[in-house]
């Protein structure tokens, strides 16, 4: 076959459908293209939703078939049955034949960060060779340990065909998904230290406010305010000062968010519980922030608050 789930080397071609209209003017209709072999399907457990996998019969001398995706299906034909259609890959400029779909398979996702799959098409690679392929072999114990035999197996075919990186699907997807991965733990880390930052900041500026305001929360009581009033009064100015700022800087986050998810592939995704789970600590920092300066505020001797000023 032509790469793997999880590869950044698969294919993209143009495709016409027959009796389809022509794509509007500077549409391009693009699907993922794999050239594999029957066994394929059964190796990744792709199921069958119509008609039949491709097989030893389609040979390169038989007739042009292509097994598609339920996407693709979705796309060309939605409430019509494609088997016994046709289609066509490549660019209008291209001498490639009109194929017969004679199988519908389930969709799977070519990369990690593919937030709906791909639109995919399967042609025999006995009709379209490949320079360089990808072998899969499905094993029902530790893979690795088949290496040597899977090295032995290839050479028997062709001595002089090497059989070079092997490694199991998930180590595949790892290495593929490791630098996107280092990337976003990255970010993880600076975001942590910027909420950290946030948060001390908040809690400097509400301890800095409260001490200001000891000469008043001092009136107060001695004008016969209780300590829970005073708490309530200093908890309550923090929260609403918290509710401003989140009411401007939401916003801004989320706009920043949606502009930033245009630009990394769709790697950066809007989601709310994580904003609200944000707010709601920035709250609550918020009014510790207000009420540890505040609880010592209202255990000063009003006499000594009145005569600081």
């Amino acid at each position: 076959m032509t790469s793997v789930p999880g590869s950044w080397s698969w294919d993209s071609t143009e495709y016409r459908g027959e009796n389809q209209p022509p794509p509007a003017p500077g549409e391009v209709r693009h699907a993922v293209s794999q050239s594999a072999t029957p066994d394929y399907f059964r190796a990744l457990k792709i199921p069958l939703l119509k008609g039949r996998f491709l097989g030893p019969q389609d040979g390169q001398d038989a007739a042009p078939v292509v097994v598609i995706s339920e996407s693709f299906e979705r796309r060309i034909w939605p409430d019509q049955d494609p088997v016994g259609k046709r289609i066509k890959l490549g660019g209008a400029e291209e001498n490639e034949p009109w194929r017969t779909v004679v199988g519908v398979v389930g969709d799977i996702r070519q990369s990690s960060f593919d937030r709906e799959p791909s639109p995919t098409t399967y042609v025999p690679f006995a009709q379209v060779p490949q320079s360089s392929s990808t072998l899969v072999v499905r094993t029902a114990g530790d893979p690795i340990a088949l290496a040597a035999a899977a090295r032995a197996a290839v050479q028997s075919i062709d001595r002089d065909q090497p059989a070079y990186d092997m490694r199991t699907i998930e180590q595949h997807i790892s290495d593929n998904d490791s630098g996107v991965e280092f990337s976003a733990r990255m970010m993880l880390v600076f975001g942590g230290i910027a909420l950290v930052l946030s948060a001390a900041g908040i809690f400097a500026v509400m301890t800095y406010s409260v001490r200001q305001r000891a000469h008043e929360l001092g009136v107060r009581m001695a004008l016969g305010a209780q300590r829970v009033d005073m708490l309530r009064l200093v908890v309550g100015y923090a929260l609403k000062l918290s509710a401003i700022g989140l009411a401007i800087g939401i916003p801004c986050a989320l706009a920043l968010t949606r502009a930033l998810s245009s630009l990394l592939f769709g790697i950066i995704r809007m989601d709310t519980p994580l904003f609200l789970g944000f707010a709601v600590l920035l709250v609550l920092v918020g009014a510790v922030a207000a009420y540890v300066p505040a609880r010592w505020a209202t255990k000063v001797d009003p006499m000594i608050a009145l005569r600081s000023e």
